[in-house]
């Protein structure tokens, strides 16, 4: 092969070799994990002044806009992550302002008689291994603030949602309750028996299968006051309590949420909120509650794959948060609770998180055009040579 043919092959080479390059490149370069997506957006809700986070980080937000339950949410997340220590407690300046941010709204919370709030505060100290931080005259406060929630029944022992006396005790008031005496490392001095048998006693018959009232006389059965009762009895070890024919009931009235129409391609896989004979939109929300409650009914139990599809399908690729659904005609964002949701449930099917190893939202490589592209240059290649050497034959 003479000089001619051996440049004009070269150069040949070279805008082929050229041309692969800009088809692949940027594939590799805008190829981010949907973990480091999600960590960034989670960091971008953080409040660097007040220590606490957003659900959702306008342009115009403002410490204001930060709340206890998504820096709750926030926290978790990072946690599950195994980032909290190197985002948050490694920092000693970022540690103290999230701890100041939660400490700092106990009193108010017991003053405003907000049972969640003080929940979910106990529960971001309690991931910030923070709550022997807390002075034992809140503490004192808030042992004194229980007591006037709890009701007793005829041996059956529940928890109101406020010290309102005129208010009953419901499920779900009982579910925070527990919970906060869970966090103080105290559920040693309650009174168990009573408790567990004031949830049982709210376990009713549902259209499909059972499911659990909102207090023992009346109340409508729903998703969240099962989700409320099975969790209480998780946390006091006593899901055994329940006979298996109770349990499969349970398993009959969750499944009455699961939407499995595969055509309705925004919805299956999850479970909704919904009324009869309406839309079932699938939620978030209800997904968790669904799932979480399979879970702790039966430890064995594992998210669908169909159901971790749609969860997925929910990451938001502008900002790496999950949202809910679209609902027409309402702007919907990427949150930090609506994210927490998300994580927890791809927790229960792989602790490691491994799904959110993936590289996604990258430009896709067609390796049929890049290889029709290639016999292309090669049969130009050839070409040139056999045009030549018909030129230069004797």
């Amino acid at each position: 092969m003479n000089f001619k043919i051996k440049k004009s092959f070269y150069k040949y080479i070279f805008i082929f070799i050229f041309f692969i390059y800009l088809l692949v490149y940027p594939s590799f370069v805008l190829a981010i994990s949907r973990r480091v997506y999600l960590e960034d957006f989670v960091m971008q809700n953080y409040h660097e002044s007040s220590g606490g986070f957003y659900e959702y980080r306008g342009n115009s937000s403002t410490s204001v806009d930060t709340s206890i339950l998504a820096t709750k949410c926030s926290l978790s997340i990072l946690s599950r992550l195994d980032i909290l220590k190197s985002k948050i407690l490694d920092d000693s300046s970022k540690s103290v302002r999230t701890k100041n941010y939660l400490k700092d709204e106990l009193a108010p919370s017991i003053t405003e008689n907000n049972t969640i709030k003080i929940s979910y505060i106990l529960e971001g100290l309690k991931l910030l291994d923070a709550i022997s931080d807390i002075d034992m005259s809140i503490k004192n406060d808030i042992y004194t603030y229980l007591s006037k929630l709890k009701r007793t029944y005829d041996g059956l022992v529940g928890y109101t949602l406020t010290p309102n006396e005129n208010q009953s005790a419901t499920v779900v008031g009982t579910y925070f309750a527990i919970k906060i005496y869970y966090y103080l490392g105290d559920l040693n001095i309650i009174d168990k028996t009573g408790i567990i048998n004031y949830v049982k006693s709210c376990l009713k018959d549902a259209k499909i299968g059972k499911g659990f009232q909102s207090n023992t006389t009346s109340g409508i059965i729903s998703l969240e006051n099962t989700f409320a009762a099975i969790s209480i009895l998780k946390i006091l070890d006593s899901v055994t309590e329940l006979s298996t024919n109770e349990k499969d009931q349970i398993i009959n009235y969750l499944d009455s949420f699961y939407n499995n129409n595969s055509d309705d391609k925004i919805n299956y896989g999850g479970y909704s909120f919904y009324i009869e004979d309406e839309i079932k939109l699938s939620t978030f929300l209800a997904t968790y509650y669904a799932t979480i409650t399979r879970y702790n009914l039966y430890s064995s139990y594992i998210p669908s794959d169909i159901t971790i599809k749609w969860i997925l399908d929910h990451q938001n690729p502008d900002d790496g948060g999950f949202m809910d659904n679209i609902l027409p005609g309402l702007e919907q964002h990427s949150s930090t609770v609506i994210s927490y949701y998300a994580v927890e449930i791809l927790y229960l099917k792989d602790s490691e998180l491994k799904f959110l190893d993936q590289s996604v939202w990258s430009i896709d490589i067609n390796w049929w055009l890049i290889f029709g592209i290639l016999i292309l240059t090669v049969g130009i290649l050839i070409a040139i040579i056999i045009k030549y050497k018909r030129r230069t034959r004797i």
